[in-house]
């Protein structure tokens, strides 16, 4: 029973977990304390936290060589401290130097008023025309759809009046049945509607323009999550400096608008008063990068790129402003064997 999370209000079958829509014997927060003791007497022993909310950039950088950071907490005389440290490289670096130089590091990215109108103005020019077409043609299958299934009534009626006979009905049936198929499956196709896409431009703003202070004020899954998205290959600290060696397509956009230099944050070496062979302190200087692989930004595939990580980016903040949102299972969107079984265990 202590494990079993239907009493917590969900059901997990064949592989799926959604919230049920009775009442939980116990709360969520309840059940994963008990859960968390469980799990602690099982392993009584150390037990590593891949993800620990200690150190978000655990993982996420990484030596030039290879070697990925990790973080822990080093005792001393009368408190903890937390490091940043490349174990097998004997170097480390305070927790708040190196997480000071990450946001160093967005502060590079971030779009000021004058980069984000002209990239809103790129937008318009480039996905919200665009988007009002696909609104129209949206609007043109989804009129022929209702026009298939008024034909639909209009031979069904005729069979009822004796005017065409059933084979006929059949046909026509099983014609309209594939037209309507068809044209359900290119209206799926169309990609967001313009009204999506100006909702994701609305909430992502607040992270294009303030990138450091949304990551330093998130909680962890969320810095995890901008963190991935931003940078998908991570970044690299090899003891002097940060960068990475990919930006995503949506940070790219403001590189078309500004000067050949591009962002950096160099460390330099200093002395430490601990037992260790390398330490680094962060300064504010500016590296340069190459530049030579941007996409122009007339080029549609760039922007059809710019579109989905701007609705990528948006649900992030979504969930950083509500929450996750949790599934409601309902009879409509549960499978179809679900019924059965509840009916089946009802009989009994």
């Amino acid at each position: 029973m202590m494990k079993n999370e239907v009493y917590a209000g969900w059901i997990k079958k064949f592989g799926e977990r959604h919230i049920g829509l009775f009442k939980p014997i116990v709360t969520e927060e309840l059940f994963k304390r008990v859960q968390y003791v469980i799990n602690r007497r099982k392993h009584r022993g150390f037990e590593y936290q891949w993800e620990n909310p200690d150190f978000p950039l655990r993982r996420f950088v990484h030596h030039p060589s290879g070697q990925r950071l990790t973080g822990s907490w080093s005792k001393g005389r009368s408190k903890k401290y937390a490091y940043y440290r490349y174990s097998s490289l004997h170097c480390e670096i305070s927790k708040t130097q190196l997480e000071d130089g990450y946001k160093l590091f967005l502060e590079c990215f971030e779009f000021d008023e004058k980069h984000y109108s002209k990239f809103k103005t790129q937008v318009k020019e480039n996905l919200l025309k665009k988007s009002e077409e696909k609104i129209n043609e949206a609007k043109r299958l989804t009129a022929y759809i209702e026009e298939r299934k008024s034909k639909q009534g209009v031979i069904l009626q005729k069979n009822i009046e004796g005017l065409i006979s059933n084979e006929v009905l059949r046909q026509q049936s099983v014609l309209i049945e594939k037209q309507i198929s068809d044209t359900q499956l290119a209206l799926q196709e169309i990609p967001n509607s313009q009204a999506d896409l100006k909702d994701a431009i609305e909430f992502a703003s607040e992270y294009l323009r303030h990138p450091s202070q949304v990551w330093e004020k998130a909680p962890y899954s969320i810095q995890w999550q901008l963190q991935w998205f931003q940078f998908p290959q991570g970044i690299f600290f090899d003891g002097q400096k940060i960068g990475t060696m990919e930006l995503c397509d949506l940070f790219k956009a403001k590189q078309t608008f500004l000067p050949e230099k591009s962002p950096g944050v160099h460390f330099k070496t200093s002395t430490s008063n601990r037992n260790l062979k390398k330490s680094y302190v962060i300064t504010n200087r500016v590296a340069r990068s190459d530049k030579s692989e941007l996409t122009p930004p007339s080029d549609p595939i760039y922007w059809h790129k710019v579109e989905n990580e701007l609705i990528k980016l948006s649900n992030i903040m979504k969930e950083l402003k509500y929450g996750p949102q949790k599934e409601v299972v309902t009879y409509d969107n549960l499978p179809l064997f679900f019924p059965r079984l509840f009916r089946s265990s009802k009989r009994k």
